[in-house]
């Protein structure tokens, strides 16, 4: 599971393929999103306090469709 957070709260999902791969997170308003992406073990969508998780602050690259982050990185 990947969430982004803008400064204002507003926050956008995206449940990732369990193998990996490629993704994109596109639509997002130009800001500084707050990033937490979990290992969701019991797949209920939130966040638990055994599950592993990273976090991290990035701005999305404005695109001709809005902004986004593709792969992991900010595109």
């Amino acid at each position: 599971m990947l969430s982004a957070c803008s400064e204002g709260g507003a926050c956008r999902s995206l449940v990732l393929p369990p193998e990996g791969g490629p993704f994109r997170l596109e639509g997002l308003s130009p800001g500084t999103y707050r990033l937490l992406a979990f290992l969701d073990r019991d797949g209920d969508g939130a966040l638990d306090p055994e599950e592993p998780r990273g976090e991290a602050e990035a701005r999305p690259r404005p695109r001709e469709s809005g902004c986004g982050f593709a792969e992991g990185r900010p595109s």
